[in-house]
């Protein structure tokens, strides 16, 4: 020890030593680089320190990409007439940029080693995956001359068509109708809704619920059904219109644009019996695929409460019936099979292939609710 000083050698080595670690701690906090780093510390704290490097380097352009998606989702709001699916996209896009956002954000604050980045990313990569139908709907070219899309078309137009293969809107200045563009849409004939395809030849559509990708399958409509319970009966129809015309069938019907199921069945069951249902709760989810294209995915609900009388209407006559004489027979084929396992209690997911009103192959899914 020199005379006059308090500290011997090893006492300034151990001072050394911690003023490199504060040195690095303040560095680490401030989120910069440093090249030296291991040399100043020890092992054990290097590691902890390089551990999760790889996921903060990640961490802000993933940020930046996500707000970047959800910018470009504010644009197409302009484009929302004829460009939806790309908007409900870029959402969709966002979603999973958000969820790999929290990952990193949670290997970082637990300082997980970079190979955990793997499962993080598998993970993403595997939602990806299963939205891809919903995500992966924008082409460069136009689907109908091959012609390079602009931007406008290219993130606001789901046909992904250019701006001269687009139907106009409004006549040309001769007071001419545009030429018709091909394919040319369908005019939906309300009576006869559910012989319209989707350009699907009906020797292409699959005879079997295994052989369809349901998650990436482009449903024509969204509808809705809702039992509703009075003690012990429940309420059904007989339908006088539409899909399902002279059956009996809960009371239903398409959902509307920017429509909520459950807003939606409670203004169908208004519609065709006058009374308003209450206390909604889901029960099933019903995908059905007819082999002359056309193609519905329904939700169905219970409710045991409502206001109003049931009358007739246009559309349906209503009637209550005892639950444990619902007449399966003058109904849909597939309703037999999952409405009792619903009434039992069961969440029910089901999936059917229908030909000339036929049931050719299904698939019931249960769940606890």
């Amino acid at each position: 020890m020199r005379p006059g000083c308090g500290w011997d050698a090893a006492g300034i080595a151990q001072l050394e030593i911690q003023t490199s670690r504060i040195i690095g701690l303040t560095e680490r906090i401030a989120g910069r680089s440093n090249p030296g780093f291991g040399s100043h510390l020890d092992a054990r704290f290097g590691r902890e320190y390089c551990a999760f490097m790889l996921a903060e380097k990640l961490s802000s352009p993933v940020y930046y990409l996500m707000i970047s998606v959800m910018l470009l989702n504010l644009f197409q709001r302009k484009q929302i007439k004829n460009g939806e699916k790309k908007r409900f996209a870029t959402l969709w896009l966002a979603a999973a940029l958000l969820l790999l956002q929290i990952e990193l954000g949670l290997l970082i604050s637990q300082n997980q080693p970079d190979w955990m980045l793997l499962p993080a990313f598998a993970l993403f990569g595997g939602m990806l995956y299963l939205v891809r139908n919903r995500i992966f709907i924008f082409r460069r070219k136009c689907v109908n001359c091959g012609e390079n899309l602009g931007t406008k078309e290219f993130i606001g137009r789901d046909d992904n068509l250019c701006a001269a293969c687009a139907p106009s809107e409004n006549e040309n200045s001769a007071g001419e109708p545009p030429a018709p563009v091909s394919p040319v849409p369908m005019v939906i004939d309300e009576e006869n809704r559910h012989t319209l395809g989707k350009g699907t030849p009906r020797d292409d559509i699959p005879r079997s619920v295994e052989e369809i990708d349901w998650d990436g399958w482009d449903f024509a409509e969204k509808a809705v059904l809702c039992y509703l319970f009075r003690d012990d009966e429940v309420l059904l129809i007989h339908k006088k219109t539409g899909l399902g015309k002279g059956k009996v069938n809960a009371p239903g019907g398409r959902i509307e644009a920017y429509e909520m199921p459950a807003d939606a069945a409670v203004r169908e069951v208004r519609e065709e019996t006058g009374i308003s249902p209450k206390g909604l709760t889901e029960v099933a989810r019903l995908h059905f695929i007819f082999t002359d294209g056309y193609s519905l995915k329904g939700t169905v609900f219970f409710a045991r409460d409502h206001e109003g009388t049931a009358v007739s209407t246009e559309e349906a006559d209503p009637f209550w019936v005892p639950v444990k004489e619902i007449p399966y027979d003058q109904m849909w084929e597939d309703d037999k099979l999952w409405l009792p396992l619903a009434l039992a209690g069961s969440h029910i997911t089901g999936r059917f292939i229908i030909e000339d009103e036929k049931m050719i192959s299904r698939e019931i899914i249960e769940a606890s609710r």
